[in-house]
């Protein structure tokens, strides 16, 4: 896709906002890394990405996929081809000029009248998002292979092994659709490959994220809104707003690029042109604490906003001593987390119970350094990489299984101690038997 300079532009706002030009160049808080696949192994890329949560661009990740040359024309989307296969399929498209509380609002679609609206240039502000296109089609059409940086995926697994929703998905929009500032499910990492055009990000750190946050848990719903955040309302409610700022990283996306986006980084996201893009949200050892951490906090929010809403104190009582002793439901518990987190105290240990049964696989090796890279047998994670994975197998250092066992054991330890309120017997039963069966593993140590 061409990226000629009279095709696009950075929006006026985040020019302002962030003090970049027309191409994206000049902010404060640096740029992300932009590494070709050819130059960047799995190990270097664990070592100065994944380990330190920090985000990268990687080129030449789509050359090989069929939906890099079927897709796309020399114009941009390649409508045809995906009207002859893929019309029928029912599709979520957001209303990006309609705002849902912290959302957009969203209403159902035929994926051909998507496409007759975008080809006919009727579909400015409609951006199909979280298409489970994989889940729909993969069985039929090999749309894309996952690159090996990201296949250690304990989301993707959990969902295939368990037949629930994926966490793979297709979007797609014309120029000027977007995505308001979020940080993914779970505090997982993402994954996003451009097919066509371009994407203007602006990333977050993690330690920064109480910046983009009032008191009432909202986040900066557009952190491009110069009008806006001058004013003495969102300056009362986001005062350290422009610390923020001033650390944010800027990329352009090119079609042909994927982005690694960390765990716990607030972003946004601007189509420059017309977009088609494939996304991933995942998981793993390496950002297992950061989960971990999320999964407490949100357990702890439940509860206390039950206990607050569930009777008022009695008069000259402390509130803190009265809250405490009420006693409720565990059930209710459950269930308003999952609806703020998307995932209940169980459902977490399914995730991680699913991971310990395929960890539990590994032959280990007293030298690990001295082998090659191990091939874990089962179910892979959706479309596997002809580059570092063969017959449905993903591959994984050593170094990187110890490190789950050493934090799954963890968390493990934590949920027999203090979460019996909050399972079943039989989820207690099974989170104690996987806890004894990694205590048995002999690790190297690396």
């Amino acid at each position: 896709m061409s990226s000629h300079r009279t095709t696009w532009h950075v929006p006026q706002g985040y020019q302002e906002v962030f003090g970049i030009d027309v191409n994206g160049k000049g902010g404060t808080g640096g740029e992300v890394d932009r590494v070709s696949v050819r130059e960047l192994g799995y190990e270097a890329f664990t070592k100065r990405y994944m380990a330190e949560n920090l985000p990268v661009l990687i080129s030449g990740i789509t050359q090989t996929w069929n939906a890099y040359k079927d897709w796309r024309t020399p114009k941009g989307v390649n409508f045809g081809f995906l009207r002859e296969r893929f019309a029928g399929s029912q599709v979520c498209i957001a209303m990006c000029g309609e705002r849902d509380f912290s959302d957009q609002r969203r209403v159902d679609m035929k994926f051909a009248d998507f496409l007759k609206k975008w080809e006919k240039g009727d579909a400015k502000g409609l951006y199909l998002k979280d298409w489970h296109f994989y889940r729909e089609f993969g069985s039929k059409y090999k749309a894309y292979d996952v690159p090996p940086y990201f296949q250690d995926d304990w989301m993707n697994q959990y969902a295939d092994a368990s037949n629930t929703d994926d966490y793979r998905f297709v979007y797609m929009g014309p120029k000027g659709t977007w995505t308001p500032c979020h940080r993914d499910v779970y505090c997982s990492y993402s994954w996003s490959a451009n097919i066509v055009g371009l994407k203007l990000w602006v990333l977050f750190p993690s330690n920064v994220s109480e910046f983009l946050i009032d008191g009432n848990l909202e986040v900066v719903y557009d952190v491009s809104d110069s009008k806006s955040i001058h004013t003495s309302k969102f300056k009362k409610r986001f005062p350290r707003f422009p610390e923020a700022v001033k650390r944010a990283r800027i990329a352009i996306q090119h079609p042909g690029e994927a982005i690694f986006v960390p765990s716990g980084w607030y972003h946004q996201v601007t189509n420059l042109t017309d977009v088609v893009s494939i996304n991933h949200n995942w998981f793993n050892g390496w950002s297992l604490p950061r989960v971990w951490n999320l999964i407490k906090s949100d357990l702890n929010l439940a509860e206390n906003t039950l206990k607050e809403f569930s009777a008022a104190p009695p008069p000259l009582a402390s509130l803190q001593c009265y809250i405490n002793q009420i006693e409720i439901d565990p059930k209710a518990v459950q269930s308003l987390m999952k609806a703020n987190t998307g995932v209940d105290c169980e459902g977490f240990l399914n995730i991680i119970h699913t991971q310990t049964v395929n960890l539990l696989k590994f032959k280990f090796k007293p030298n690990p350094e001295k082998i090659e890279d191990l091939k874990l047998d089962g179910k892979g994670t959706g479309p596997s990489s002809n580059i570092s994975a063969c017959g449905g197998q993903r591959v994984r250092k050593q170094k990187d299984v110890e490190r789950s066992v050493r934090e799954i054991k963890k968390i493990l330890s934590h949920v027999c101690r203090q979460w019996p309120p909050w399972i079943s017997k039989d989820c207690l039963e099974r989170t104690k038997a996987d806890l004894n069966a990694l205590r048995q593993v002999a690790l190297s140590g690396v």
